[in-house]
């Protein structure tokens, strides 16, 4: 399997849709970060992901309050932005999965809201 951003070693890496989906659904203690604003949250998001608008100062307050022995599934609309985060967060210590490419090419039951 070839990944356009794939570093294990570095504590995050992007994976191919269906995989993602795959972790999603089997990994309960992982917690699902939605990169994407408030605005684009609310269009449509994965079940039981929680949002994390990182354009916003405040959300490092909210990243130290995680463990860093929890898996972060991170993802945004295009992957862009999910990229950028889980380099960050590798960097402080987290382990962050993303999908390749963002939501918006994932085949995904999404919830309004």
């Amino acid at each position: 399997m070839k990944n356009f951003a794939s570093n294990r070693d570095q504590g995050y890496r992007a994976l191919p849709q269906k995989e993602f989906m795959l972790l999603f659904k089997s990994t309960p203690r992982s917690l699902c970060l939605d990169v994407r604003t408030p605005e684009e949250f609310s269009q449509g998001h994965l079940p039981g992901a929680i949002n994390l608008d990182i354009t916003q100062t405040d959300f490092e307050l909210i990243i130290n309050r995680i463990p860093k022995t929890t898996t972060l599934l991170l993802y945004c609309t295009h992957g862009k932005r999910a990229l950028v985060f889980a380099k960050y967060l590798a960097n402080l210590g987290y382990s962050a999965i993303f999908p390749e490419r963002g939501i918006a090419y994932m085949a995904a039951p999404l919830v309004a809201g």
